[in-house]
This record gives C-alpha cells, structure tokens and sequence, in this order.
C-alpha cells in the first residue's frame, strides 16, 4: 500500500460481529421495576443499590442498567463519580449526565476520583433498536483494552445525538454511528478521544460512519490524542457508512478538532489519519489542526485522505503540520470500487512538513478505478514538503491550481505528470502559483523580490518611481497606486513619507519562470513640497500721500510656468524691520492690504517693500520685492 494511503480496511461492524465478542442482546431482559411516570431525573452511584425508581438523589441505585430499565423515554441519569464496570444497554432516548458533564476534557492526566467511568471489554455503551436519539455527557467511556467500540449507535435506527464532554478510550473504535437526521443533527463535540487501538478489524477509529449513511453530523472541537499505531489506523474520523455509493452520508461538517500524535524522536508508535473520508456529499473540513510532533517521521499516514464516492466537498483553513511520510491531503480513488472524486475544493490550508502537501492522485492501483475530477486547489501555503509542494500524477487531469505558495520542497515545489493542452503541457490549469522549482517548468513561478520607491512634488500628477532587488531589467513601466495600506497616489497626496503598498504595483515584465512581488521600501516614498511664486505690484509713494494710505498688492501662484493662483494663504508686506500689513490671497490669488501715511517714510528709505508667504503643509515658502514709484 502506498505509504500517504490511509491503513483503512473499511470493514462494516456488524451486529453479528459484536454479539460474537460478547455484546448483550437485546433479547436478554434487563432487570428493574417497570417504567413508569413522566419524565425524571435518576440517580446512579457506586454507594447505591438497586431498589426502587432511582429517583432520590439520596438513595441512588447502585448500575445504569437498573437504572435505565427504571427510567422512562426522555428521562436524566446522573451519574456520580466512581467506576461502573457494566456493559449498558440503552433502550430508550434518554440523557446520561456524568461527573464532568458542562466541563470539556482536556489531555493530561486523568484523576479517576473525579470522573464517572463506564469500563467494560464488551461494549461500554449500546443503543439498543429503535433508541433514535440520546445524550451522553462528562461520562469517561473505557473499553478496557479489548472492546470493539466504545459507543455503539449503529443498528439502532437512530435518527440524531448528542455527544459531549466525554472521555473515550481503550477500546478499537470509539463511536461507531449511522444516524438519519430526520428529526436533528448528531453533535459529537468537546469529546477525548484517547488511544483506541484495541484490537480489531477497524482499530485505531475515533469515529466510525457504518453499516449505513449518516446525514446532518456535526464533528467539533474535539481532540484526538495517540489514538492509533503503525499497525492499527483506520482514521479518527472514517465515513465509509453504508459501503454503497448509492447512499452517501450528506451534510457532515469536521471543524475545530484537534489530532495530536506524539511521535517525538525515539516515539513513532503513534499514527492515524486524521480524516480517512469515503461516500459523502457536502461535507466540510474546516479549522482543524493536525499536530505530528516529529517533522520527518517516518511511519506517518496522510492526514486527510478523500476517497471514492466523496462530492462536493470543502477542505479549508486546516494546519497540518509534521509527517514526512505521507501527504498533507491526498485526493485519489485508489480504494474501493467507488465512484472517483468529484468537485472537491483544497483552499487556505498551511501544510508543513509533509510527504507532500496537496496530491492528486489518478489511477495508480487496479486500473478500474476513475481519477478525481474538478479538483480546485488555492490559496493553500505549503512549505517543507519532502517530495512535492503540490502534485498532480498521471492519470489525473482537468485540475485548477491557483494562488498557491509553495516552498523548500524536497524534490519539486510544483509537479504535474498529466499531459494535454492545459499550463505547461499538462491536462490542468495552474495560475499565479509561487514556487522556486517545477516540473514541467512554468507551474509555479519563484517570486522576484522588488523593492520600490519613489517621490513625487506635491500637485504633480506623475510620481516619479523606482525599483532595485534585481540585476535583471524588468519589461514596462512601473505603476504603482497606493501607499501605508490602501491610501492612493495622488497629485493632493500631502508632503511626507510613506511606504508604498508593493500588492498596488504592476506593469512589468517578470523575466521567465519568475513572477514579481513588489516590496514598498518602508518611508521610501517621499511626497515634497511644491514650489510658489510671488510677484508684488509697485506702489507709487505720492499717490498713497495724497490718500494717506499706501496700498500693497501681491499675487501668489505655484511655481510652474503656468502658475495656478494659490487661494487662502497668509502675505506679509513689509518694509525693512516694519510690518506694514498682512493679507490673504483670494480664488485668484491676489493679496491686498493697507498701511498708514507713516509707511510712507520707510517705503521711501528702503526704495521698496518684501512681499513674503511664509510656507505651508504643501508649499514652500516665497517672497518678492515690489519697486516704489518717487513722483
């Protein structure tokens, strides 16, 4: 078997298979009063006995057998802390609350005292026939070692449940399920699920889809730790249900959880898929974290592995790290004789560390079986991988990989084995995927670091802009439109510093097998101030005599050629070491003032005046001499 291939048998459980281990059926009579009353709370202690309708939390009954056989459709069982060695047999919809019920498990030491333990080598929970639905919350399920299934919900004809805050561990597979989700969804959130590597044909499962499909199936938040070995993994989540794609699970959602392998140097007995998915439409997998702790561990399987009869599926924003073993997520249709993969989307996903990140494989086993179709990869950042980033292998064909990045890959950031009359010769597309090395040349290409500068003149509409980084000439004329994330380039940019937004560049050529990634030089971009003008008009003494009054008059402009008037800046007129006046440029630009008769003599000794505008935020400062006519 190919070493990134799930170790999945798929093998359905059985009711016959777990009546041959020992299961209690549900022929057997449980004892207890018979039910009766509405619905109750029940109270089940290790102090207990077994008399009476467990209904006084002072005097509880001693097994949740008795219990439940007490209890009513829709009842509580609580649960005090303590050990029950029993195999319980839930024949009705009820709700059994542990020690811990409200309180998520955490990975770490486990203080028995404080929990309610169910252990048995045979089956610590079963739903009996016809028990559509239920809870189980803050209860430790411990299959003891040798149990099949800790939780075994998968011939009752159930229709939805709850699972919360619950240990479960020691047995081969944790919850073995198929639910309708006519009626609600099955929620299996906050649970531990802790080494179920017991033996049997489906060890090393946290979660099992069997024996029929399952619909509407919320998998969240839990945490998966050292829960299968080198020899024993079939997937913490497997959804091989009915076995038939003519019945596909719908509706199953895998967010938020957590796989933790520990497989630090000198400890690789620990491995597991995370996800080894089969016959779903719509599912979603979202937001988990896969956590191998040796980076080239050597045994490791892949972490999400989409198989045969899966459609319409969502890989996303998962971090996959460690395991250079086995892929990242491997999509392929090698098990089975299912239906090949269908229009499935890898997208904003960080592979670290992996055999490969992304592979798509084709018809690599039998030579019956489909390659994947409509494959979207984007968006994912891959890095480490020991072989390839991102690989496409024959047989495969009709993929779109874009806007990818991809780097330090053993063998190839980029590879694609198809041929036909997509990118590079191959049957796909790829676009705007980054990556130092490919194979076919042309799939990825290795970003060019540029990094860019400039300046431009308050008002002036043309920045001036530069680039360095390179010893290549790059084709075409630099533009660049923004600057300190998002503010444009334009004439009305105040004087000043800025950096410029290097993703707002573009209009070059990047030399073959490169693309560009432009890099605003921090403060690199310098705005300056514009030039203004000043032309003062002459003033004729004997005229302003006769007035008593001496009237100044400036006009300020920019500094081009074809100055534009400057509207709203302060002119002072003076003469020598005296003010005479200050004005403010009207729409053209004309300052006017006046000053007394004793200007006069001073405009007469110094033969003028200075007309000065003293600079602003955008322009620099200006000042004239305006002549005096002597009559």
């Amino acid at each position: 078997m190919p070493p990134s291939a799930p170790r999945a048998t798929g093998r359905v459980l059985t009711a016959a298979t777990l009546t041959a281990v020992g299961v209690v059926t549900f022929a057997a009579a449980l004892t207890g009063p018979a039910a009766a009353g509405p619905a109750a709370t029940r109270y089940v202690a290790t102090t207990g006995t077994d008399s009476g309708d467990c209904s006084d939390q002072a005097s509880p009954c001693l097994t949740i057998n008795y219990a439940i056989g007490a209890a009513t459709a829709g009842d509580t069982i609580v649960l005090a802390a303590g050990v029950y060695a029993e195999s319980v047999q839930i024949t009705k919809p009820l709700t059994i609350l542990g020690a811990q019920n409200g309180t998520a498990p955490v990975n770490g030491p486990i203080d028995v005292a404080d929990q309610s333990v169910i252990r048995s080598a045979h089956v610590p929970f079963t739903y009996g026939g016809g028990v559509s639905t239920g809870t189980i919350e803050g209860v430790t399920i411990d299959g003891a070692g040798t149990s099949p299934v800790g939780i075994a919900a998968f011939g009752s004809s159930g229709d939805h449940y709850t699972w919360t805050d619950d240990i479960i561990e020691n047995s081969a597979v944790g919850i073995n399920v198929n639910a309708s989700g006519t009626d609600g969804r099955t929620s299996i959130s906050d649970d531990l699920f802790l080494k179920n590597i017991a033996p049997g044909d489906a060890s090393g499962t946290g979660i099992f889809f069997t024996n029929a499909p399952s619909h509407h199936v919320d998998i969240s938040d839990n945490l998966f730790h050292d829960d299968g070995t080198v020899n024993s993994a079939n997937g913490e989540i497997n959804t091989t249900g009915s076995g038939s794609a003519a019945s596909p699970s719908t509706d199953i959602t895998i967010t938020g959880n957590v796989q933790t392998l520990d497989n630090s140097p000198g400890n690789d007995q620990y491995e597991n898929n995370f996800g080894a998915l089969f016959n779903t439409v719509g599912m979603l997998v979202q937001n988990n974290n896969v956590v191998d702790d040796d980076p080239a561990d050597p045994n490791a399987d892949t972490a999400i592995y989409v198989g045969g009869a899966v459609s319409n599926a969502t890989i996303s924003g998962n971090v996959i790290g460690g395991g250079a073993a086995a892929a990242g997520v491997n999509i392929n249709s090698d098990f089975y004789d299912y239906p090949a993969p269908a229009n499935i989307t890898v997208s904003g996903n960080t592979i670290t560390h992996r055999g490969s990140g992304v592979r798509v494989r084709g018809d690599l086993q039998s030579g019956t079986h489909a390659a994947p179709t409509g494959v979207t990869v984007s968006g994912n950042v891959v890095a480490h991988s020991a072989t390839y980033g991102l690989w496409v292998q024959t047989g495969a064909g009709g993929e779109t990989l874009t806007g990818n990045t991809v780097s330090d890959s053993g063998t190839a950031d980029c590879a694609d084995e198809t041929s036909g009359s997509g990118t590079s010769g191959t049957a796909d597309t790829w676009t705007d995927d980054t990556g130092a090395t490919s194979t076919p040349l042309g799939l990825c290409t290795e970003p060019l670091l540029i990094g860019v500068s400039g300046s431009q003149t308050f008002g002036d509409p043309t920045p001036n802009l530069t680039y360095d980084g390179t010893a290549r000439a790059l084709d075409g004329t630099l533009t660049c439109a923004t600057v300190d994330g998002g503010t444009p380039i334009t004439p009305t940019l105040a004087p000043g510093h800025y950096t410029i937004d290097g993703t707002s560049c573009s209009g070059q050529t990047p030399p073959a097998g490169y693309s560009l990634d432009y890099q605003g030089l921090p403060g690199g971009f310098v705005v300056n101030k514009a030039g203004a003008m000043l032309t003062a008009r002459p003033v004729s003494a004997v005229a302003s005599l006769l007035g008593l009054k001496v009237t100044f008059s400036a006009t300020l402009t920019t500094a081009q050629l074809t100055g534009k008037p400057l509207a709203g800046r302060t002119v002072r007129f003076s003469s020598g070491a005296l003010v005479a006046c200050t004005a403010t440029t009207g729409a053209d630009g004309v300052a006017t003032c006046s000053a007394n008769v004793l200007t006069v003599v001073a405009l007469l000794l110094t033969q003028g005046y200075t007309a000065t505008f003293a600079g602003d935020a955008d322009y620099l400062t200006a000042a004239a001499h305006g002549a005096v006519h002597l009559i």
